[in-house]
């Protein structure tokens, strides 16, 4: 039986890998770190936690390939993200051993809850709405910058978490009403992204140009706001981190 599951989870993680490297949505190094990651959470979680995270790896790279109208797509995601997208999720099943296993798939499902709210109000908000406002300026900028929101953008937010909720529900041990705490606690998790790289992501300026950047022209440059260590993949494995938390903490005190 375990070299059957390990024969199923090696063809899995090649399976996987291979298509999302070929579809252009991840990096060499970044589809053979989701490729594995992706085969041990369906080993350990079967179909309760395949579905959600497969909506959410599936969903975003599709977003991420769309063209708005500036006719530009994202970049084929790398390794980094991957691990700051999806490294809490991993983490909580890699705890089951060790933990309640309801505790964990909440724990598992407020992560992905909250990649997926960040990964669809960016994508959307960015290629379908013009600007955002910044929440530490407090003044409109171009739509996707960091620690910026927009209604479009919000709103796709509440829609992909409630994706990964009502799946979490439908075929996994989650009630609907915790699947809704599951939700709000994407929605809030991805709101602590926006807070985060709003006040404390490193963001820098080139010369002459005032707009910031998440990442900097050159390696000394130093950064106009925020912390140096603190990148946007910083930034979303804590949000993702809050979202997990929050999913557990909120179904433990209402139920």
């Amino acid at each position: 039986m375990l070299y059957t599951k390990l024969a199923i989870g090696g063809a899995l993680a090649v399976s996987i890998a291979v298509v999302v490297y070929k579809m252009r949505w991840l990096t060499k190094a970044g589809a053979g770190l989701g490729g594995a990651l992706g085969a041990h959470v369906v080993l350990v979680g079967g179909t309760a936690c395949a579905l959600p995270l497969a909506a959410f790896v599936v969903s975003g790279s599709l977003l991420a390939r769309l063209e708005g109208p500036s006719n530009e797509t994202t970049p084929p995601r790398t390794a980094v993200q991957v691990l700051a997208n999806g490294g809490v999720a991993w983490g909580a099943l890699a705890a089951l051993p060790y933990t309640d296993d309801m505790v964990a798939y909440l724990a598992f499902t407020g992560a992905l809850a909250t990649a997926t709210a960040d990964t669809w109000g960016t994508e959307i908000g960015t290629r379908w709405h013009g600007q955002a406002w910044s929440l530490a300026t407090g003044r409109w900028v171009k739509a996707g910058a960091s620690g910026a929101i927009s209604v479009t953008g919000t709103a796709a937010g509440v829609v992909g978490a409630s994706v990964i909720a009502a799946l979490a529900a439908g075929v996994g041990p989650l009630s609907w009403s915790m699947a809704g705490c599951v939700a709000a606690s994407g929605v809030v998790g991805s709101l602590v992204d926006s807070m985060l790289g709003a006040f404390v992501q490193a963001q820098y300026t080139t010369p002459g140009d005032t707009t910031l950047h998440d990442t900097p022209a050159a390696a000394s440059d130093t950064p106009a706001r925020g912390f140096r260590l603190l990148t946007n993949s910083g930034v979303n494995a804590l949000a993702t981190l809050a979202g997990s938390a929050l999913a557990i903490s909120s179904t433990e005190w209402l139920f």
